[in-house]
């Protein structure tokens, strides 16, 4: 059995401006990887904050969760239908308050009673995306003017 013998490490046997040179290079690598990683983090950072921004000042965030935005108006009845495009009558009072009409579903008794012009607070709450409102109650408005009856 022979004796083998022992490998000296590659830097031991390399001349010293090889081993400078190879520690140059290292170092250089180092240096271009922490400027690679900082880069890359400044550009995570940048995106993080763009999204945010965008996502704040998204429509999409308008609808608050168990908080609902209630308005009240004077409305007008503009008019009367019987809806049957779903197989049962519906009785669709509109009510148009300023430049936009909202429909309310109401039954056959009171649809009865409401007369076209008649005059109504409504409390209605807008629709997130499209604006739309939907009636949530509305009462009729009675004019007292001492004692006086208008027709």
């Amino acid at each position: 059995m022979g004796t083998k013998d022992k490998k000296k490490p590659a830097s031991a046997s390399e001349p010293l401006w090889k081993q400078r040179r190879r520690e140059m290079r290292r170092q250089e690598i180092k240096r271009l990887m922490w400027k690679i990683g900082g880069i890359a983090l400044i550009c995570v950072v940048a995106g993080l904050l763009i999204w945010m921004n965008i996502r704040a000042i998204s429509p999409h965030n308008t609808k608050k969760k168990g908080k609902v935005e209630t308005m009240s108006a004077l409305g007008v009845v503009k008019g009367k239908r019987i809806d049957t495009s779903t197989g049962s009558k519906k009785y669709v009072i509109s009510f148009a308050v300023g430049s936009w009409v909202a429909d309310k579903i109401v039954d056959e008794k009171t649809y009865g009673k409401l007369q076209k012009g008649q005059e109504f607070l409504v409390t209605y709450e807008p629709a997130p995306f499209s604006g739309k409102p939907k009636v949530v109650k509305w009462e009729p408005v009675n004019y007292e003017s001492g004692g006086k009856k208008n027709n």
